[in-house]
């Protein structure tokens, strides 16, 4: 997308004059006119040509930088919802040959009543549409300099259609669902075809999301390095790299291994705040192995070393793209219930998903009587903590522990 400097009126690619990453409007100011801010405070008058040249070029590599941090202020995932929304904006607007910028709360409304009543989306969709709103005023009045643009989403009336919106049109939940310790023992035992590849990894798929509680983004990305190291007598051992994603480590605590994850791409997850999440050798009352399952599918399918633990095994190799997810572990529900001879639960099957697994494990820990502590660092999630909190955090075989034994507490 290129961009036009408000100010010289230059045109630039994404790269070029600090407009670092996708705009939500096709304007900014380029860096060259942020320096004259310099200029206009006489921090570059009164010095020899030479000296100012000098002193321009390194504050004009400062500008760069600001505008490169500041353009990573929200989360991928962030930008990516109000992507959505100016889209929704645009394709309203031309649909009704109207101008959306700048956006008044009047267009606001009858934006969102299109919605509801003629794309027929759900209230939750319309609100994360309007968030787009807040994203185009913020940037017009921080990076275009239009300070007296005012938010039509903090006009009486608009407030009011948001929240009556929130409050009268909320359609039935769709919501992925957590499954009961029972459903997941009939998972395991009878939810994939064991005797080939592309069950062996949606077992082990589903043992990622389930134990370790991690989203599906991650689980995918998830690099795995290893060597096939062959014994004297014939054994076969994995033996992890430094740079995998994935190892299995020994937990001196519990006497017995476990599996490591290197968290490094997820919601949360920042460069400096990368998290490891772990899965126990064993979760007894499921019958599940997952240090067990991990080596055997390495050595038995053999994902290639230094890409993708999770690409897709096929007759011609491993895809590059991994399969729907979610459809994977609805058909594992389906084929158990054929298995075991009971009918298929129409209300459960359209809320599984891949994001049941970190819904089932935190209810399990939670019945279990764990703490939220424990069940958010399983997790990874943020919780608000006191000055104190700061100063420990949940150890490993905890976490090792509580969910080896989930169910117990009932036993």
């Amino acid at each position: 997308m290129l961009n036009v400097c408000i100010t010289c009126e230059q045109v630039y690619c994404e790269p070029c004059g600090g407009a670092v990453g996708p705009a939500p409007l096709p304007a900014f100011r380029c860096c060259r006119c942020l320096l004259s801010e310099y200029e206009e405070r006489d921090a570059l008058r009164d010095c020899p040509p030479e000296a100012a040249a000098a002193r321009r070029a390194v504050l004009l590599g400062l500008v760069r930088g600001r505008m490169l941090i500041l353009s990573q202020r929200k989360r991928k995932t962030t930008l990516v919802s109000y992507a959505s929304g100016r889209r929704a904006l645009l394709r309203f607007a031309e649909a009704h040959h109207l101008s959306p910028y700048p956006p008044w709360a009047g267009l606001i409304m009858d934006w969102g009543v299109h919605e509801l009543v003629t794309l027929k989306l759900d209230s939750s969709t319309v609100r994360l549409h309007f968030t787009a709103i807040h994203d185009i005023i913020d940037y017009s009045r921080s990076r275009l300099g239009l300070r007296s643009l005012s938010n039509p989403l903090r006009d009486p009336e608009a407030a009011a259609f948001a929240n009556i919106v929130d409050a009268n049109y909320k359609k039935k939940s769709k919501a992925r669902t957590s499954i009961s310790l029972v459903l997941a023992k009939a998972l395991i035992l009878h939810g994939w075809v064991l005797d080939k590849p592309p069950g062996l990894w949606g077992r082990l798929r589903w043992v990622f999301l389930n134990f370790g509680m991690l989203r599906v983004g991650c689980v995918n990305s998830l690099l795995v390095c290893y060597e096939i190291e062959i014994s004297a007598d014939g054994e076969v051992t994995v033996k992890f790299l430094d740079d995998s994603d994935i190892k299995i480590l020994y937990n001196d605590m519990l006497k017995e291994q476990y599996i490591s994850v290197n968290v490094d791409v997820d919601k949360n997850v920042r460069a400096w705040n990368r998290r490891t999440a772990v899965i126990p050798f064993r979760v007894e009352l499921l019958d599940a192995l997952p240090v067990q399952w991990l080596t055997e599918y390495i050595k038995y399918v053999r994902p290639p070393s230094g890409g993708r633990l999770f690409a897709r095994p096929t007759k011609k190799g491993f895809a590059k793209t991994s399969t729907n997810a979610s459809k994977d572990i609805k058909d594992a529900y389906t084929r158990s219930c054929a298995q075991l001879g009971i009918p298929v639960d129409k209300e459960i099957l359209p809320k599984l998903g891949t994001h049941s697994g970190r819904k089932s494990l935190a209810q399990w820990l939670w019945d279990d009587g764990q703490c939220r502590r424990v069940i958010a660092d399983a997790g990874g999630w943020f919780l608000k903590r006191d000055a104190v909190d700061m100063y420990f955090k949940t150890a490993t075989h905890i976490i090792l522990k509580a969910v080896r034994d989930i169910g117990k507490a009932f036993d």
